[in-house]
């Protein structure tokens, strides 16, 4: 399977989501790889509370669609949420997002406080 052959058939919120169904299609015959969407695995975290894609062969797409379709019901992927919502962000990164939060906070604070004292 090379690169140029290969399509997206199923996005998913997190990286066991997608190795399930990885799983899933191989033991139905289908060859297929799940890879992260967006920045990639070690950016914000761990690599299960990012995005993951599904890709199988272009010739297997269609079978492949029609699986994941017909055993939805089996493991309901939460859709609840958008992919890049703070609440999806691994903690580390919640935190770090909320320091950087506090610090603006902060200075704006600061710099009122200054600006009535003169």
């Amino acid at each position: 399977m090379t690169a140029d052959q290969l399509v997206r058939v199923a996005p998913f919120h997190s990286e066991p989501m997608a190795r399930l169904w990885e799983q899933t299609l191989r033991q139905e015959g289908i060859p297929c790889m799940a890879r992260p969407l967006g920045a990639g695995p070690g950016v914000l975290g761990p690599t299960s509370a990012m995005p993951y894609g599904l890709y199988v062969d272009a010739a297997n797409a269609e079978q492949a669609r029609y699986l994941l379709g017909r055993s939805a019901e089996m493991f309901p992927e939460d859709t609840g949420t958008s992919y890049w919502s703070l609440w999806s962000w691994p903690p580390l990164a919640r935190a770090i997002a909320f320091f950087f939060l506090l610090i603006f906070l902060g200075a704006v604070v600061v710099e009122l406080y200054l600006a009535i004292a003169r």
